[in-house]
């Protein structure tokens, strides 16, 4: 995943053996964007789920698979985070001043094709059925179904 920062934005990157994590941080909360073998599985975690108020599964055209879910907190700041396996990008307890400026970033979100890459990684997108069953199942094992 690539994203496109505004100009003058300061960027916190850490960098370690097996995962790195680059943080765009605005009115006292943060995107972060992350990528690593470890890093995510893809799915939302277990604490995310009684929150979300919106979720989307997506099928790549090369086969891989994201989730973009949004969530409202208790105390009515908001989340969203983009997830696949190995890298994710998410902000969480973010105002709506912060969650504007945030999304305009996430929306920028791209994926860079290999010059070596066989497959046809211009098509759009598609909803994948077999991920929408398995975020049914993780909610129904938790109780939210």
């Amino acid at each position: 995943m690539q994203f496109t920062a505004p100009a003058r934005t300061t960027l916190d990157q850490v960098v370690d053996d097996d995962y790195r994590l680059t943080q765009v941080r605005y009115r006292g909360t943060a995107l972060t964007f992350g990528a690593g073998p470890h890093l995510t599985y893809g799915l939302p975690s277990k604490a995310m789920l009684p929150t979300i108020i919106y979720e989307r599964d997506v099928r790549m055209p090369w086969g891989g698979e994201a989730a973009e879910c949004r969530g409202r907190h208790p105390d009515g700041t908001v989340w969203r985070a983009v997830l696949m396996f190995g890298e994710s990008m998410a902000y969480a307890h973010a105002d709506a001043t912060a969650a504007k400026y945030f999304d305009g970033m996430i929306d920028t979100l791209c994926f860079k094709a290999s010059s070596q890459s066989p497959h046809d990684r211009t098509r759009t997108p598609e909803l994948s059925n077999r991920a929408i069953r398995v975020r049914r199942l993780v909610r129904s094992d938790l109780g939210l179904a």
